[in-house]
């Protein structure tokens, strides 16, 4: 992987404020998220109390603890969502581990520049389950284009997917 390339991960997704109460067991590092910032986070496991081992395919990139990191996580536009993605800070060779801080203040940077990216046509609506014991439906239009973000078991959750796009 060359310096400079970026590798979108639409698994990793970016969620604005804090992972529910339930799945902060594991503190900053918790196998099901990663604190991005002081108040954001990138969902990167299933919650708890959704089905297991669904991982996002950045899970596996590690921190750079005892080395300058040769990745950078970004975030990126991909619908239905907003999402994580890795440039290369240097070129990456073949049996090389790719390294990322995990904690990065950029991010509020990369944030307000997605906000601009964004523009004022849009909108974003949650949708309560027809029937008892069925999921919240979301829908976000973007530009005209409308497409679904997914179905939430709460209206919580829901909301947050909806938040975070």
């Amino acid at each position: 992987l060359i310096e400079g390339r970026t590798i979108v991960d639409p698994t990793a997704i970016y969620m604005e404020g804090p992972p529910p109460d339930r799945d902060q067991d594991g503190g900053a590092r918790s196998e099901r998220f990663l604190y991005i910032n002081e108040r954001n986070h990138l969902k990167i496991g299933s919650y708890a109390g959704e089905p297991r081992g669904a991982w996002a395919l950045s899970y596996f990139v590690n921190e750079a603890r005892n080395q300058e990191p040769n990745a950078k996580r970004t975030i990126e536009r991909a619908l239905p969502g907003t999402c994580s993605a890795l440039t290369m800070l240097r070129d990456v060779y073949p049996g090389e581990e790719i390294c990322v801080r995990y904690v990065d203040e950029s991010y509020e940077q990369e944030r307000e520049r997605l906000r601009l990216e964004r523009g004022t046509q849009r909108y974003r609506y949650v949708y309560p389950p027809k029937t008892a014991g069925a999921s919240w439906n979301t829908c976000v239009g973007i530009e005209g284009k409308s497409t679904s973000a997914g179905t939430y078991p709460t209206e919580e959750a829901a909301a947050r997917a909806i938040d975070a796009l």
